[in-house]
């Protein structure tokens, strides 16, 4: 459930970090919200978190008197622009994409002047070339952050035994022994995907922001998107 209680602290607490005067100001600020099913999956956290962190920098870019929006991306000829007029809808709006988020999304705001900030918040659990989607999304802007949400299970799982693993966005089932050698396996594609991405981010310098959904938003912010020179305290 969205907690309307810490997107007020943290709305008390941080802003945008625009530039000086001397320097020059975004006009723009597009958050694109994977809305995919694995955003669903394991306990919540990550739906939650990446609900209640576009509600926030919705609200930060349009007390900067920056033009902001979010662009939920649910699939080709689905995806939904929202803006704050239209904030309420973000809690509303169903997390149901079954295509990979480099595919779902299909950039239709690249258009807007090169002054542009553009956050991408998702689980990046999806395969493709990490390289092709950063140079996608740094397209138009002169500013990115990929934000990376998991939840504890995701980023810290635990031998079990025997399993069916179901993926949520196709329905395939695969039988296998939760074992050490097959979490050990997990954790090697992980950092394998993580380190690309950050790669990726480097190459194009965009910042790479990867955290656990059980951060509070508060801390999220503070610890990871200050440092990152997206928001000030």
């Amino acid at each position: 459930m969205i907690s309307d209680r810490a997107i007020r602290a943290a709305l008390d607490q941080f802003r945008l970090a625009v530039p000086a005067d001397s320097a020059p100001w975004p006009t723009h600020l597009e958050i694109v919200l994977d809305a995919s099913l694995s955003m669903t999956s394991g306990d919540g956290s990550k739906e939650q978190r990446a609900r209640e962190l576009s509600i926030l920098l919705l609200r930060l870019s349009e007390s900067t008197g920056l033009g902001g929006c979010v662009c939920v991306t649910r699939g080709t000829g689905r995806n939904r622009v929202v803006e704050p007029a239209d904030l309420a809808k973000l809690a509303l709006v169903p997390f149901d994409g079954v295509q990979p988020l480099g595919d779902a999304w299909e950039n239709q705001l690249s258009d807007r002047a090169a002054s542009t900030w553009r956050v991408i918040v998702s689980d990046f659990l999806f395969p493709g070339d990490p390289l092709l989607l950063v140079e996608k999304a740094a397209a138009g802007t002169a500013k990115l952050w990929l934000v990376h949400l998991l939840d504890e299970w995701e980023l810290h799982p635990s031998p079990g035994g025997a399993s069916s693993l179901v993926d949520i966005e196709t329905d395939q089932s695969v039988e296998l022994v939760l074992d050490q050698v097959a979490v050990d396996g997990y954790v090697a594609r992980l950092t394998a995907l993580r380190d690309g991405l950050a790669d990726a981010c480097r190459t194009v310098a965009a910042s790479w922001i990867s955290v656990s959904a059980a951060t509070e938003l508060d801390e999220l912010c503070g610890q990871h998107l200050v440092p990152a020179g997206l928001l000030v305290k």
